[in-house]
C-alpha cells in the first residue's frame, strides 16, 4: 500500500554471488532484483550493518540509507556510466549524504567500457582513501591517496569527481607515474581520441620507461580534451630506452631518450637523442596537431649526423629508394654528413606521404 520502502539487514559474513541468486526469493522491489541481476555481485562482506527506507529511484537506491561493512574480494559488471571491478578489498561506511571508502586490494581490476578501447585494467595493487557527499542527484568524490602498479605503470593520484547530473561529469584529478612502459601507452588513452591515433601508437612506441610522468586533468568532461581552453588536460613525461617506428616502411629510431606530451588535441614525441642505423639524431619530433581529427596528419622532423654510407642505406630501406628508382643503391661513400628531414604522413592515405630532406658532405669520398 503506501507503506513505504523500508529494512533492516545485519550480517557477520555474506556471500554476494549467493543473495544475487537468491534474490528473486528476498522480499525486494522488482527495480533493486534487476539491479543485482544486470549487477551480478560477488565477494564477501564481513560485519555488514545496513538500514534504508523511503522511495527508490531509478537506480535502485532508496531515499535514506547507512551501510557499513568490510569486504573481501568483491565485484560486479559495469552497468552504464557504472565501471566494473572485481577482486576490490577495503571498508565502507555510508549513508545518502556522504561516507568514506578505503581500498587495499592485490590483484584487482576494473572495468571501464566507456573510457577505453581495452576496458579491462589490471591492477596488482591498488590502495585508496576516499570520501563521498551527495547533495540531490549529484554526488561529490574525493580521493585523498590512492597508489597503484600493474605491469604496465606504478604511481599515485588524487583529487576530485563530481558527477550525477546530466552529461559526463566535472572532474579535478592529479597523478604522477613513477614508473611506466612506453609500449602500453595505447591502451591508456581515452575513447574520446580516434582509434586511429591509438592503433599508432599500439604499432609505433616500442619499450621504453618511464620514470617521472604527469597527468593533468580538469573541467567539464564534457568539453574533454578541452582544446577551447575550457579544462586542462595534460600528460609529460621523460623516457629513455624506447624505438620509435613512426611507419612501418620507414627504418624504425631506435635508443630515445625524450619527452612525450598529450595537450589537449595535441600529441608530441621529442627525442633529444636517438639512432638510425650509425647516424646519431637529434632534434627529432613526431606530431599530431588534432587527435580529434578524421584525417590524423603525423609529422616527423630531425637532424642526423653519422656516416654518409649509412645514410645511403637508410634511402635505399625507406620508400626514397622507390621514388628515385634506386638510384643510390649501388653508391658507396666514404665521410660523414649531415641530414635534415621532414616528413608529412597522413596516417590513414600514406601513400600521400610528403618527403622534404637534405644532406651535406663534408669532405667525403663517393663513387657512383
Amino acid at each position: 500500500g503506501q507503506t513505504p520502502v523500508h529494512g533492516e539487514f545485519f550480517a557477520n559474513g555474506l556471500d554476494l554471488d549467493a543473495l544475487a541468486r537468491l534474490a528473486g526469493h528476498l522480499p525486494f522491489p522488482a527495480s533493486v532484483r534487476k539491479q543485482l541481476v544486470d549487477a551480478a555481485p560477488h565477494g564477501k562482506v564481513f560485519d555488514l550493518t545496513s538500514t534504508w527506507n523511503g522511495a527508490v529511484n531509478a537506480n535502485g537506491i532508496p531515499a535514506n540509507y547507512s551501510l557499513k561493512a568490510r569486504f573481501e574480494r568483491l565485484g560486479m559488471h559495469a552497468r552504464g556510466a557504472l565501471p566494473g571491478f572485481s577482486g576490490i578489498s577495503g571498508s565502507i561506511d555510508g549513508n545518502q549524504q556522504g561516507g568514506a571508502l578505503q581500498l587495499a586490494s592485490r590483484d584487482a581490476t576494473l572495468e571501464l567500457p566507456q573510457v577505453f578501447a581495452e576496458p579491462q585494467v589490471e591492477l596488482a595493487v591498488l590502495k585508496a582513501q576516499t570520501q563521498w557527499k551527495t547533495r540531490g542527484e549529484k554526488a561529490t568524490i574525493t580521493i585523498e591517496q590512492l597508489a597503484f602498479e600493474n605491469h604496465d605503470a606504478a604511481g599515485t593520484v588524487s583529487g576530485h569527481y563530481v558527477g550525477g547530473g546530466e552529461g559526463p561529469g566535472e572532474i579535478d584529478l592529479s597523478a604522477h607515474l613513477t614508473r611506466g612502459n612506453g609500449s602500453a601507452v595505447w591502451r591508456y588513452i581515452p575513447l574520446a581520441v580516434g582509434k586511429n591515433v591509438r592503433d599508432w601508437l599500439q604499432e609505433s612506441i616500442l619499450g621504453g620507461v618511464s620514470n617521472d610522468t604527469k597527468l593533468r586533468l580538469k573541467g567539464d568532461l564534457r568539453n574533454f580534451p578541452f582544446d577551447d581552453g575550457s579544462g586542462i588536460f595534460e600528460v609529460k613525461g621523460h623516457f629513455h630506452g624506447a624505438t620509435l617506428r613512426y611507419v612501418s616502411s620507414w627504418p624504425q629510431i631506435s635508443n630515445i631518450v625524450g619527452e612525450l606530451e598529450f595537450v589537449g588535441k595535441r600529441m608530441l614525441i621529442k627525442a633529444s637523442n636517438g639512432s638510425i642505423y650509425g647516424a646519431t639524431l637529434s632534434e627529432v619530433s613526431a606530431e599530431i596537431a588534432n587527435l580529434a581529427a578524421d584525417d590524423n596528419i603525423l609529422l616527423v622532423t630531425g637532424k642526423a649526423a653519422g656516416p654518409t654510407a649509412d645514410f645511403l642505406r637508410f634511402i635505399e630501406t625507406s620508400p626514397v629508394g622507390v621514388a628515385v628508382d634506386h638510384f643510390t643503391e649501388d653508391m658507396t661513400a666514404v665521410g660523414n654528413g649531415l641530414m635534415d628531414l621532414k616528413l608529412v604522413l597522413p596516417l590513414q592515405h600514406l601513400a600521400d606521404t610528403k618527403i622534404e630532406g637534405g644532406y651535406q658532405l663534408a669532405g667525403n669520398r663517393l663513387k657512383i
